[in-house]
């Protein structure tokens, strides 16, 4: 219920209040003294209505109209601000509409305000118009409202659902474009099936290809271990030759100490009898001085080959060692012969 009405600068009313009894309320007075200017200051309260500042008094400061009612204070205010006030709460930048907030709040409809110059209420209203401000004060139009948008909203779903209907029966007619396509989807999960197994085919030939050629190096040091192991039988007999240099050696170094006995003998005077008795000695000696100079060429060779035997021992020991972790690599990693396929032990 609207208790008080407070005007300020607004036409004629400078400060004016205006407190309100339950029930009717009449204001009275004198012509151009400022009643219908109460109303219409009420209307620019509700509606924000008439706009410009036509109606502001001319002797200037802000102009306000505030209504108060039970627990709440709402206040127009147009000045060094342009405003609503509801209990001091500040509403702006809302143009020439009223903010939904005070609406609420007020709560009051044209039918509820009346001007000076209009008809009296109702009396010269058709039927249709009568029935419409019932139906306001009742709330029903609140329903022919709701109706309508009910109504309008049933007409919006029913315009989108005959368009989703024609939407749906283009998709279906081209769908008939994709009748194979789960035929095609499970040869292509067939496919795919394949070329995963190919895919595994590939790594396997690959890793056989890899064990290939790893036995091809292994056969190709084996073989080359082989012509190795073939000089065994000459550095053996090149041993026995060895053995046989010491002892002629051995009769060298007799020879050598029969040779200074004969030269301590030269000057004796059976010297030449002597000679002549050890000539077959001194062939002998010769033929052993001869031999001892062959010997001597195949010490150097025997000394040489020893060389090459030894490096050679080396070689085929580190040779042999590295076989040896091949193969037992080889055998490790070779489970399935490459050849005939069958799995080994």
């Amino acid at each position: 219920m609207l208790q008080e009405l407070g005007l300020k600068n607004y036409q004629s009313h400078k400060d004016t209040v205006l407190k309100f009894d339950k029930g009717v309320n009449i204001i009275i007075g004198e012509s151009d003294v400022g009643k219908t200017a109460i109303i219409r200051a009420l209307r620019w309260l509700v509606w924000n209505r008439p706009g410009g500042d036509s109606f502001r008094s001319t002797w200037g400061g802000d102009t306000v109209v505030k209504a108060t009612f039970e627990d709440t204070v709402v206040a127009r205010k147009k000045g060094g601000t342009n405003e609503y006030l509801v209990n001091d709460i500040s509403y702006s930048d809302f143009g020439a509409n009223v903010p939904e907030d005070i609406v609420k709040i007020l709560n009051i409809d044209e039918v509820n305000l009346q001007q000076q110059l209009d008809q009296p209420f109702l009396l010269s209203e058709t039927p249709g118009q009568i029935a419409t401000y019932f139906n306001k004060i009742a709330g029903i139009d609140l329903i022919d409202r709701g109706m309508k948008n009910v109504q309008k909203e049933i007409r919006d779903v029913t315009k989108v659902l005959e368009i989703r209907r024609k939407d749906l029966k283009e998709k279906k007619q081209q769908l008939f474009q994709y009748e194979d396509i789960e035929t095609i989807e499970n040869s292509l999960q067939v496919l795919e099936g394949l070329e995963t197994k190919m895919i595994e085919k590939e790594t396997e030939k690959s890793e056989l290809e890899n064990l290939v050629d790893n036995l091809k190096n292994i056969q190709y040091l084996i073989k080359e271990e082989q012509q190795i192991l073939k000089a065994e039988k000459p550095v053996n007999d090149l041993l026995d030759k060895i053995t046989e240099r010491k002892t002629v050696e051995t009769k060298l170094e007799k020879l050598k100490r029969l040779l200074l006995l004969l030269e301590k003998n030269k000057q004796s005077t059976d010297e030449i009898s002597r000679y002549i008795l050890i000539e077959p000695k001194v062939t002998c000696l010769l033929q052993l001085i001869a031999q001892k100079r062959v010997l001597k060429a195949n010490l150097s060779n025997f000394n040489a080959l020893v060389g090459k035997y030894t490096a050679l021992t080396v070689k085929v020991r580190e040779k042999g060692l590295q076989l040896k972790e091949k193969e037992d690599l080889f055998t490790a990693n070779l489970t399935t012969c490459p050849i005939c396929g069958t799995k080994i032990k």
